[in-house]
């Protein structure tokens, strides 16, 4: 073969110095740690290969060419460049280096003091012993990893408009890569989006006691298959643990604490910071490779390059607000958090509690949030914390059968330990703690003859039905007889699908769309966004006939109705579906009205409508077969089903199930380009029927124009 392209070839292949380039050399050239026979061809059979060839008298030193003379070495089936250092054992007790001539000398060297062995690219090495930890405190305070504090522009004050953001992300993929990322409101934290190993792992404010693994809900503890991951409740928190080391601790409100091993030293970016390394860029996309959905979202604001952090509180306001004498807790030698204040410095936490208490002018919010996040730090570092909390100092209300402790252990003293003790924390956090005879069960205390059942890495309570994967088995938990499974299977013209956190059967044609306060909503025609989060008690209507009237037959429409909870950190809608002949309701702790009558299901509404429990689950079903199927679930997440018949007949916040997504968001009047937000408040309604009293006639309502 010639050499046809010498012209060209050189500037897009560029060769190493001492080396040249060749359009047909050796496929195996010499290297310093092989024998010489590879250099020629026969070793490797009669090819050629094109590429870099080492000059005369240099050989090839792992990418480099080198003389003969400053060849590594050939130890134990590795080659080793010259001057390369490296521990040949675990433990890293004994250190080698490779010397000219190929000769390698090996001493005791062990890890000096303040930095432990381990794995660091593929080579083990001596890394800087400790971890770093890395808090998410108030509604937008960040703790970085190296003690930086910043501050987060909220997306809008109070808006529905949510965002996403980085909150710590391994840049290069290997077997403990990880991101983090956080949504935020105005109202602040809304979930948190762990992407791990393949999985989608996510923790919603208004989905206490679940992990949301691949888009199914699981109830806690929880273990991921091969036990690379698992979660399990502590105290006040949702603790997530991984097999890497990474430590993340959320109290499905405003508080999240994410702490890692000394070997993602240097490795990680985002708001967090390096950990070690070069502070990277803020501003990094989102990865949702593994994510259910795709998911619809604005980009979070930024703090200022410079990840300042100050207190814009003049002097004289933070008196006038006693923002000192409120704070103070946090540092005082004989307070609370004495015995902390030598190991972890209270000087961020009060930066934060001084801002926050001026802003709020004097309000015990910010106080809370920084002893609160304060707390968390020391407990988790094994320090002990006196009681602190108080009828009027940030009181923690608890369920029936407990009470409040400052130190309570509600992992190994449930009813599940997920696979051993080692699965829980060593230390005790703050939290509600169980009366005498009861046993907490991940979200209620209980007796211990009512604890559930543990199968397949998840939880399941007595009473409840679990369909698994594939819908080809269906397991129930029983009082005093343990787990029973059984073949399961959907009924035919119907498929296996996960809807709102629930795996069930569906019918095969039709649409559907999901509306998942805190996640979700899409549209009949595959549109997604995040749920817009009502600031004040609103009624939206999803769906409802075009150009039909509440006296006709086939009319009816579906409303979401979110009602004031000032305790609530996300809002569940109470769900209200009205026909001509009859409606029904379902509440925010799934209470069923039928025609204005508290009822228990199954219940008829009226001719051809019947509201049922789905099979295996705690999901309402309200159905017009074939037509409408609307489902509710116990986290407020709402499902409807249209049938093919309705295609291009439907109206509201759900669509117009045409088939073209693009079309979604046109308000009335046919302005386009609105957001979701738009959409909803397009879609406000007034004076209706809530199906909670008597039967009245519903108002019209202002529906989308072609």
């Amino acid at each position: 073969m010639k050499k046809f392209r010498p012209g060209w070839v050189e500037p897009a292949l560029r060769c190493p110095p001492h080396s040249h380039y060749e359009l047909c050399g050796p496929c195996c050239p010499a290297t310093c740690a092989g024998s010489e026979s590879r250099s020629g061809r026969g070793a490797c059979g009669s090819r050629c290969c094109e590429g870099c060839v080492c000059d005369t008298g240099f050989l090839l030193s792992g990418a480099a060419c080198v003389p003969a003379a400053k060849c590594g070495c050939f130890r134990a089936g590795r080659y080793r460049a010259l001057g390369a250092v490296w521990y040949p054992g675990p433990g890293c007790v004994r250190r080698c280096r490779c010397r000219p001539g190929g000769v390698v000398t090996c001493a005791p060297r062990p890890c000096g003091r303040g930095r432990v062995c381990g794995l660091r690219g593929g080579v083990r090495r001596c890394l800087p012993d400790g971890r770093g930890s890395c808090a998410l405190a108030g509604t937008a305070h960040v703790l970085a990893f190296d003690g930086r504090t910043h501050t987060l522009p909220p997306p809008a004050p109070f808006s529905p408009e949510s965002c996403l953001q980085v909150l710590a992300r391994t840049p290069r993929r290997g077997p403990c890569s990880f991101s983090l990322d956080v949504a935020r409101d105005g109202a602040g934290l809304l979930s948190l989006h762990l992407n791990l190993s393949g999985h989608h792992l996510q923790l919603d404010r208004a989905v206490v006691g679940f992990i949301t693994v691949d888009g199914e809900h699981c109830r806690l503890p929880w273990v991921l298959p091969g036990g690379r991951a698992w979660a399990t409740l502590e105290g006040r928190h949702v603790v997530v643990h991984t097999a890497c080391g990474l430590h993340i601790m959320y109290d499905w409100g405003s508080q999240v604490r994410l702490t890692v091993p000394s070997t993602f030293h240097g490795q990680l970016v985002g708001l967090c910071g390096a950990f070690g390394g070069q502070v990277g860029p803020l501003d990094l996309p989102l990865d949702t490779r593994s994510w259910s959905r795709g998911l619809v979202t604005n980009p979070c604001p930024l703090p200022q390059p410079s990840l300042g952090f100050s207190i814009s509180c003049p002097t004289q306001l933070a008196q006038i607000f006693n923002a000192p004498k409120l704070c103070r807790l946090l540092q005082a030698p004989d307070g609370p958090f004495g015995r902390c204040l030598g190991h972890i410095s209270p000087k961020a936490f009060l930066r934060i509690c001084l801002q926050d208490v001026c802003h709020t002018h004097g309000q015990d919010l910010g106080l809370c949030d920084a002893l609160t996040a304060y707390t968390a730090a020391c407990q988790e570092a094994g320090i002990p914390v006196k009681l602190w909390r108080g009828p009027k100092l940030c009181p923690l209300t608890c369920p029936p059968r407990s009470h409040y402790s400052i130190c309570t252990r509600t992992c190994d003293g449930g009813c599940v330990q997920p696979t051993s003790p080692a699965h829980c924390s060593t230390q005790c956090y703050e939290g509600c703690e169980c009366d005498p005879g009861f046993i907490f069960d991940g979200t209620d205390c209980v007796s211990q003859d009512h604890c559930g059942c543990f199968h397949s890495g998840r939880y399941i309570p007595v009473g409840e039905a679990l369909i698994l994967p594939g819908c080809q088995e269906r397991c129930i938990c029983l009082h005093g007889q343990g787990l029973q499974c059984q073949p399961f299977s959907c009924p035919q013209g119907t498929d296996c699908i996960l809807d709102g956190g629930v795996r069930w059967c569906e019918p095969r044609e039709g649409a559907t769309c999901h509306l998942v306060p805190g996640g979700l909503f899409t549209t009949f025609d595959g549109f997604s966004g995040l749920t817009p989060i009502p600031v004040m008690s609103c009624a939206y209507e999803l769906a409802t006939l075009v150009g039909s009237r509440p006296q006709d037959p086939d009319w009816f429409h579906v409303i979401a109705d979110f009602l004031p909870c000032p305790s609530c950190t996300a809002l569940k809608p109470r769900v209200i579906i009205g026909f001509r002949d009859g409606c029904a309701a379902v509440g925010t702790n799934q209470e069923i009205w039928v025609n204005g009558q508290p009822a228990s299901l199954p219940a008829q509404v009226c001719r051809g409508v019947v509201v049922r429990w789905a099979e295996g689950s705690r999901v309402v079903i309200i159905e017009r077969s074939p037509m409408l199927r609307v489902l509710v679930g116990p986290e407020g997440a709402v499902s409807l089903r249209a049938s093919p018949a309705l295609r291009g007949r439907l109206r509201a916040a759900c669509g117009n199930y045409n088939g073209i997504a693009a079309d979604d968001l046109i308000l009335p009047g046919g302005l386009r380009d609105a957001s979701l937000v738009d959409v909803f408040q397009a879609c406000r309604v007034r004076g209706f029927n809530n199906c909670t009293e008597k039967l009245v006639i519903p108002a019209v309502t202002q529906h989308f124009t072609v």
